[in-house]
């Protein structure tokens, strides 16, 4: 998991980097030899930003299936905005600066590209998200019932029970006896809650810590990995 978001940081510090010495330079690459354009971006930012979205795919698959299954930060949230709000203070503070890179249209894109990643910030308003996102507990593993799916629970059945009554106009007779007869399956003796294993959230702490140095590992190594292509 600590080597995926290594990777995510890395990714997303070296699109920023890469993005940033494009737009600064005035958006301009050379496509052919011919004319000279006004303004050239820095050698190396196209195969800094290619290197860095395939490493950040990468880390964002690996930490997304890891981190779910452990205690401490889960920053998946965070990843959206973390790719669009850095891009958009890059236009707008350049859009002013060169009336060439755009004008209005260059604040208008910087002002799309703030609207989208600014937009997912507004559920961590919520405190319980908050929570979740920067110090959650390990999630509950689910117990299988031999002859159900996965996570397919008592709670499932009675459900779908109470389901067909609304929707299908099922008597209370009928759904009183198939609720007994639930609870008399194995689903009904086996299949409750998920389990909760206590040291499940043994070394949250321990896990936050470290989460929060490999993020600034992987930003330092971004950074390294700018100065290597680009200068």
């Amino acid at each position: 998991m600590l080597v995926s978001l290594l990777a995510l940081s890395a990714g997303l510090t070296g699109l920023f980097l890469g993005f940033c010495s494009i737009v600064t330079a005035g958006g301009l690459c050379p496509a052919d030899g011919g004319a000279v354009p006004v303004a050239t971006c820095p050698v190396g930012a196209p195969s800094l930003l290619l290197a860095s979205v395939i490493a950040g795919l990468i880390g964002f698959a690996g930490y997304r299936v890891m981190s779910p299954r452990l205690p401490g930060p889960h920053l998946i949230p965070l990843v959206w905005p973390a790719a669009f709000l850095p891009q958009a203070w890059t236009v707008l503070s350049n859009a002013s600066d060169q009336p060439e890179y755009g004008g209005w249209g260059g604040i208008g894109f910087g002002l799309l590209l703030l609207a989208l990643g600014a937009f997912p910030l507004i559920d961590l308003l919520r405190r319980n998200t908050l929570h979740a996102v920067f110090y959650a507990d390990a999630a509950p593993v689910s117990r299988r019932v031999p002859g159900y799916p996965r996570g397919y629970t008592l709670a499932t059945a009675l459900k779908s029970i109470d389901d067909m009554g609304r929707d299908d106009g099922t008597s209370e007779t009928e759904m009183a006896e198939m609720r007994a007869r639930v609870m008399a399956s194995p689903l009904g003796q086996q299949g409750g809650p998920p389990a909760v294993d206590p040291k499940a959230n043994d070394g949250k702490r321990a896990l936050t810590l470290a989460q929060a140095v490999t993020v600034v590992a992987g930003m330092a190594v971004g950074f390294a990995a700018a100065s290597a292509l680009m200068y």
